[in-house]
């Protein structure tokens, strides 16, 4: 039990990499119709 840390240090550690990572995301979705588009 020790070793699993609460999820709210967890997030407050890790919030910029959370945020890096929907940011990456929801660039690649975004760009995913202009490369449909192009192949076409």
């Amino acid at each position: 039990m020790l070793r699993f840390e609460r999820p709210q240090s967890y997030l407050r550690r890790n919030t910029s990499l959370i945020l890096f990572i929907g940011v990456l995301f929801f660039a690649m979705v975004a760009s995913l119709p202009s490369c449909l588009r192009r192949k076409e």
